[in-house]
């Protein structure tokens, strides 16, 4: 099964509980702006993967 829009209104961010979109492979927060990797089609909606456009280092490794 593929990953759609309509499996990602059902879930949200969570950080920040913000809404979700599927974009280039990824799933983005709409509120936070945090991006979460899809992997095999699942996203990965853990916080220490989430990535912010303005990094390449995960969230939860930076100060």
């Amino acid at each position: 099964m593929q990953l759609t829009q309509s499996h990602l209104d059902l879930l949200v961010c969570p950080v920040c509980r913000g809404a979700l979109v599927l974009r280039a492979g990824a799933v983005d927060c709409l509120v936070c702006d945090r991006s979460y990797p899809v992997e095999d089609g699942l996203p990965i909606l853990l916080a220490a993967r989430a990535l912010q456009p303005d990094s390449s280092k995960s969230v939860s490794g930076t100060s």
